[in-house]
């Protein structure tokens, strides 16, 4: 349990404070999905629930820090609905 909680700390402090696109920030939590599935097998509905919603809110949160999207950017997804298949 510890093991899965540095791991997604790790993962929200890298969402906040590192530059990165889009889709790197994706990317990263995708991996940390698939991480975090080697600690708990069978866990990927709770990661769904739980983590993939903090991660995307720490997104959210840092798009509506930054400047204002120009007309037809594209912005941070605020659902897991709203995010593109990998």
């Amino acid at each position: 349990m510890l093991r899965l909680r540095l791991r997604a700390d790790l993962t929200a402090y890298r969402l906040r404070c590192q530059p990165m696109s889009r889709e790197q920030a994706l990317m990263l939590i995708e991996r940390t999905r698939e991480e975090i599935l080697e600690l708990s097998p069978g866990k990927g509905d709770v990661f769904d629930l739980v983590l993939r919603p903090r991660f995307l809110r720490i997104l959210n949160e840092r798009c509506s820090l930054e400047d204002p999207p120009a007309a037809g950017a594209r912005r941070w997804p605020r659902s897991i609905r709203e995010c593109p298949p990998l």
